[in-house]
């Protein structure tokens, strides 16, 4: 008599015929978007890692933000986050200003040891 067979119930569908599922059509990728504009594309290769902030908005002009996101979402741009009409709004905002000198290195290094005690305390 043969000894019975224990199923695999870490096998992820290599061997069992029986138990295979029909692949999707749709890819993974199919929700993301690509950007066609190759300035987009050499701008975000070149610019600095996006940086997560705590900001404060007054109330209305953050009410604001939502209920714009909604409508634009809602009329067809469902992709469109809050993060892109930010980003886009200050981009139009410093276009408008017209150059802004950058800060002296000595306050970048200040700031950064600032932010490097602010980590160090707050994992200790």
């Amino acid at each position: 008599m043969a000894k019975r067979q224990r199923p695999n119930i870490l096998n992820k569908g290599g061997n069992d015929d029986k138990k295979k599922k029909p692949e999707s059509e749709i890819s993974y990728l199919d929700d993301f978007r690509f950007s066609d504009d190759e300035d987009e594309k050499e701008e975000a290769a070149s610019s600095l890692p996006d940086v997560r902030q705590t900001v404060i908005y007054e109330g209305e002009n953050y009410e604001k933000l939502l209920d714009y996101v909604y409508h634009r979402r809602t009329n067809g741009d469902i992709y469109l986050t809050q993060k892109e009409v930010i980003n886009s709004a200050l981009k139009n905002f410093w276009d408008s200003v017209g150059e802004i000198p950058e800060r002296p290195e000595s306050v970048k290094e200040q700031e950064r040891k600032k932010k490097k005690r602010i980590r160090k305390g707050i994992k200790s």
